[in-house]
């Protein structure tokens, strides 16, 4: 008797960013449909350094690209509902007034997909309520996840975030009750065992950061990375946070700067230069990309000759921002293992 070939499986990423979420499902990514402007690079370079399919920002190029969705996955900002987004705005706006939001819901009423994912903030729901999302997509069932992402087995204790699955009504309970269960990807790690082998630079691995005489903002001075280190090692010995002003004895620590402690979990990962090492030196992708749960075979566009010429800063900066903007990597492996269950009803 003749086996009957099974259908290749499509998943199409919808500011899916440059494929942190979508790289342990890359044999099934037909594309990414993303416009958001901080995921750029020449030539989209870091995109097509892992993917060999087409990356766009216009849902109606997308249009004459992908035919057939089966699955879309991908993140939309969630900037306006965050904390440090609150802080930055003193007024939280509306996340459906968001551009890449706007796309994510058009891509996903166009092709009517058999499962559609989004990651997000939980505050999400302060503005677009789970009945919202029933009302606005009746033919899904919905199962929401609000978690930290140690949950899934990230080292992220702090990274709490919103999981929506939408499942087409046509699926059966199976699948349902597959994407309702969550179980860990991997293992905690704390920050000797994410990062102790990373001491050294290493181009290759985008294990790279700014020069020493490379200046950023700390409150409302500003420090060579040279300066922070060594006031990290003197001034705040064995300390974590940067006061805002050293003059005063209980000043507040400046908001998302930190140093990482080598017996301690890793915080909330950034996407700037202002999380550091327990050495004092600033993070580099590599490092953050391991806090994010991102094998070191996904790779990261910083190439070698930046690093001592034109804009090193440039290629970090977008190196460290396809990482922080992107979901937890264990979220993709936890969706490639729900799809096994789905796939035979797709």
């Amino acid at each position: 008797m003749t086996k009957t070939r099974r259908r290749k499986l499509k998943i199409l990423g919808v500011c899916g960013g440059n494929g942190v979420i979508l790289h342990p499902l890359r044999r099934y990514v037909i594309g990414n449909i993303e416009d958001r402007g901080v995921f750029k690079t020449p030539k989209n370079l870091q995109w097509y350094t892992n993917f060999k399919v087409p990356f766009v920002d216009d849902v109606m190029v997308a249009g004459f690209l992908f035919k057939k969705v089966d699955i879309v996955i991908g993140a939309p900002n969630c900037g306006s509902s965050s904390i440090l987004g609150f802080t930055g705005n003193k007024k939280r706006k509306n996340p459906t007034d968001d551009p890449s939001m706007k796309m994510y819901f058009e891509t996903v009423l166009k092709y009517n997909p058999k499962i559609w994912i989004m990651e997000n903030l939980p505050a999400l729901l302060n503005h677009i309520t789970m009945q919202d999302f029933k009302e606005k997509f009746p033919d899904y069932l919905f199962v929401f996840h609000t978690m930290s992402m140690a949950e899934l087995g990230n080292s992220q204790k702090t990274r709490k975030r919103l999981v929506i699955v939408a499942l087409h009504k046509s699926l059966p309970a199976e699948v349902y009750m597959a994407f309702s269960q969550v179980e860990p990807q991997a293992e905690p790690k704390r920050i000797k065992d994410l990062i102790g082998d990373l001491e050294k630079d290493n181009p290759k691995l985008a294990n790279v950061r700014e020069p020493g005489k490379y200046k950023i903002k700390m409150g409302k001075k500003a420090y060579s990375m040279n300066d922070i280190k060594v006031t990290w090692d003197e001034n705040l010995k064995g300390k974590k946070y940067w006061p805002m002003d050293f003059e005063k004895k209980d000043s507040p620590y400046i908001p998302g700067v930190y140093r990482l402690l080598p017996e301690n979990f890793p915080q909330t990962v950034r996407q700037d230069a202002r999380q550091f090492r327990p050495d004092g030196k600033p993070m580099s992708p590599r490092e953050l990309a391991r806090i994010q749960g991102i094998p070191d075979k996904f790779k990261l566009y910083v190439p070698e000759e930046v690093t001592h010429g034109k804009k090193p800063s440039y290629y970090i900066n977008r190196a460290r921002i396809t990482v922080a903007k992107g979901a937890p990597y264990e979220l993709g492996l936890w969706v490639k293992e729900k799809i096994k269950v789905a796939r035979k009803f797709l």
